[in-house]
């Protein structure tokens, strides 16, 4: 009797062995990815496996098959997955990605036994608080993600010691507040995104502490009225913030100014030198103030200060207060959607290296070429929707050889002048973008090839065979009301006959 169990369970695990679904088996490279855990594996190991991709993270239990794991990826977890111990065997890991998952609160020490982790991504997973020393063991960690979460408030310590982190994400989060001890250990920060947030106060660590930024977005923070910056930053962004004045007080200035559509009223960047793009559109700033940025802004090569109701511009050599303005390294200035009626000939902003000059969309009714002698590399000029009557384009095309691009359109024009700037500009190898006055010799007629020809002598063929079917079936009384070339019988004689026939005939 004991020999017969031993065999029955003998064929029993032969019969699950050859049932089972080996892991290695599906995922036979170093990349895996499972949209639905929906197959229970067999418990055998896959140390090919380095990458893996779960969609649906029910069950866990597969992390124990993938010994020599280094990036995981899941979503959709039921649950804290943390709390579950098959995450406590990815000890092996340098990237982890967690999405779309319902986590309200990280711990202390929460990924202490992932300490090789150098990118940690967490966006989109309804996290709320955060607490001190929840990244403390992550001293690898480089990149952090903390994006469209529910986090209110940031503790002190709570990226310390994160000594290599270079880039925090921390867009559209609830934060109102950010103290000055919270960035103030990580030396390397050099990305850090608060786009979104209800920033009312921002406080940076004072100079020395925190040495560079590469890039600071503050885009959208709507309830931020005052900056003031002790660290150098490359890049800062106030695209549609609600910073009324901006104070930058380091060593050294910024290298790009992105404010478009703010609220910026009030800009001090101390030494402006090595600014070389600044973008305000839309902005309140005083023109009398930003002027003073310009006139000190020798790097400056990108200026866009469109839609800002500017009705005049600055000259290069102020005679009441004897400065000197000069623009010697811009290429690109857009004026476009300002009060401009006329152009100062001794204007600052049209230096020698300028290449790109837009001016449309204002209310200029007269253009003198002189005003752009200083722009010696001029190679777009952007002049539509004004209220110009003439233009000098000849003498604006010998003192700018270098010239691509050029549009006139939605002027007040005549058209015989307009057609014949067209024909010069087409001469001298120039893209006249046109939009008004088209001319009708240059219409573009239809050319007739040989698939044309044989089109219409099919359609005439089926015509004639058409019209010879319906006379051989109709007779005189075809549809067409005769034969083919020949005429029915129409006297008036038949016709009486046809109206006094009896009704019995009919």
């Amino acid at each position: 009797m004991f020999i017969v169990r031993l065999l029955l369970s003998l064929l029993l695990g032969a019969v699950s062995a050859l049932e089972a679904n080996y892991f290695q088996d599906v995922c036979p490279e170093s990349y895996c990815s499972l949209p639905e855990m929906k197959t229970e594996y067999a418990a055998n190991q896959a140390p090919n496996i380095m990458e893996l991709h779960l969609g649906y993270c029910r069950e866990l239990e597969v992390l124990r098959c993938t010994p020599n794991l280094r990036i995981l990826s899941l979503s959709n977890c039921l649950g804290d997955p943390f709390a579950k111990e098959d995450i406590q065997l990815t000890y092996k890991l340098n990237m982890l990605h967690l999405r779309r998952s319902n986590i309200s609160e990280l711990h202390e020490n929460q990924f202490s036994v992932m300490y090789r982790l150098e990118i940690l991504e967490l966006g989109g997973n309804s996290i709320e608080r955060l607490a001190n020393g929840t990244f403390r063991e992550l001293t690898r960690l480089e990149m952090l993600g903390l994006q469209g979460n529910l986090i209110k408030s940031l503790p002190e310590d709570v990226f310390h010691p994160l000594e290599n982190l270079r880039s925090l994400d921390l867009s559209d989060n609830k934060i109102s507040n950010i103290t000055r001890d919270v960035f103030a250990r990580n030396l390397n920060l050099q990305t850090l995104l608060l786009r979104g947030n209800p920033l009312t106060q921002l406080v940076f660590p004072t100079p020395g502490a925190q040495s560079l930024f590469q890039l600071l977005d503050l885009s959208r923070c709507r309830q931020l009225k005052e900056l003031v910056l002790h660290s150098h930053v490359d890049t800062l962004i106030l695209e549609e913030s609600g910073v009324e004045s901006l104070q930058v007080t380091a060593n050294k200035s910024l290298l790009r100014l992105q404010a478009a559509n703010s609220k910026l009223s009030h800009l001090s960047l101390g030494d402006p030198i090595s600014l070389i793009e600044l973008d305000l559109r839309g902005t309140l700033l005083v023109w009398r103030n930003i002027s003073k940025v310009f006139c000190n802004s020798r790097s400056l090569q990108r200026l866009d200060l469109s839609q800002n109701s500017i009705e005049s511009l600055p000259l290069s050599y102020n005679n009441v207060s004897r400065d000197l303005c000069l623009l010697p390294s811009l290429r690109f200035l857009n004026l476009s959607s300002n009060q401009l009626v006329s152009l100062q000939l001794e204007s600052s902003f049209f230096g020698p290296r300028l290449a790109v000059l837009d001016l449309s969309h204002n209310k200029l009714e007269s253009f003198s070429p002189e005003a752009l002698d200083g722009a010696h590399d001029l190679r777009s000029l952007f002049l539509e929707n004004n209220n110009l009557t003439t233009f000098n384009y000849r003498s604006l095309y010998e003192k700018h050889n270098n010239l691509k691009t050029v549009a006139l359109f939605g002027n007040k024009f005549s058209s015989e002048f307009y057609n014949e700037m067209i024909e010069y500009f087409h001469f001298k190898d120039v893209n006249l973008i046109e939009k008004d006055f088209p001319r009708k010799s240059e219409a573009k007629q239809h050319e007739w090839s040989v698939y044309d020809i044989l089109i219409v002598i099919f359609l005439l063929g089926v015509l004639a065979y058409a019209r010879m079917y319906l006379y051989k079936r109709g007779g005189a009384n075809c549809c067409f009301g005769c034969k083919w070339g020949q005429r029915t019988e129409d006297n008036s004689e038949s016709r009486v006959r046809f109206l006094f026939r009896p009704e019995s005939e009919t």
